[in-house]
């Protein structure tokens, strides 16, 4: 955990307080929590550890913080599970954003290369989705390198009909809000909605057709985006080209 007060409070107030991201104030009654209250340490989880971890797994943190949806305690430490960026604004904070993720992922997985993803490649199917706003994640896997935005925005491919092999369409232009870290089991009923199906198993299913055998411990990477306001019209992006086979 970075070094940053934490706040934890009776109630549904937490805070880092350097930060400025928070959504809610702290109380002022409550004393901030350090990372020796914190019990960080191999001593027996303290009261505020619990305290805390009931509020933080209901917050969204900074693009530079881990996302405690799956915080747990064992040994006495607290450990974080997945990790999620989220990108700030104005964009042109991004590039040291970028750099502060990249230095995170080399830290987190040192054993596998980090990889920019250059443009986001789906089925016509899905694309649909992304246009008509019914999907608004995509999650993709590498059995040995993890990966990051090569940029804030990112031109969406579909796989033209009755084209030939390896022949895309770009239709329009994706804003990265953020970028999750998970495990294969780590996916939700929630991340399967916002992925575009309908149920959880049909998630795990269609990942697994694609991209072979996926362990349960295995990472995967979760991109949050947005439609850019310009290509929210199909026509307006739709050209033809030929990309590498490695380039998607």
């Amino acid at each position: 955990m970075d070094e940053a007060g934490i706040c934890g409070t009776s109630s549904n107030h937490v805070r880092f307080s350097n930060t400025g991201h928070a959504d809610h104030q702290c109380d002022s009654r409550h004393r901030p929590l350090t990372s020796s209250s914190l019990c960080l340490s191999h001593r027996r989880p303290c009261d505020e550890i619990a305290r805390y971890i009931v509020h933080a797994v209901h917050e969204k943190f900074a693009w530079d913080r881990f996302d405690f949806s799956r915080v747990r305690v064992e040994s006495g430490e607290v450990r974080s599970g997945p990790l999620q960026f989220v990108f700030p604004t104005p964009p042109g904070l991004y590039d040291a954003a970028l750099e502060r993720l990249k230095t995170r992922l080399a830290d987190e997985f040192p054993e596998r290369s980090s990889v920019p993803r250059e443009r986001f490649v789906m089925t016509e199917r899905l694309a649909d989705k992304v246009l008509s706003e019914q999907k608004s994640t995509t999650i993709r896997y590498d059995r040995d390198r993890v990966e990051y935005p090569a940029g804030p925005v990112l031109p969406l491919y579909a796989a033209a009909e009755r084209a030939p092999q390896d022949e895309y369409r770009c239709l329009a232009r994706l804003r990265v809000l953020s970028v999750r870290y998970s495990t294969f089991n780590g996916l939700t009923e929630a991340d399967a909605r916002s992925d575009g199906f309908s149920s959880l198993d049909e998630l795990l299913g269609t990942l697994q057709h694609f991209y072979g055998r996926i362990m349960p411990d295995d990472t995967v990477c979760i991109y949050e985006f947005a439609l850019e306001r310009t290509a929210t019209k199909r026509k307006t992006l739709a050209w033809n080209v030929v990309l590498q086979s490695a380039s998607v």
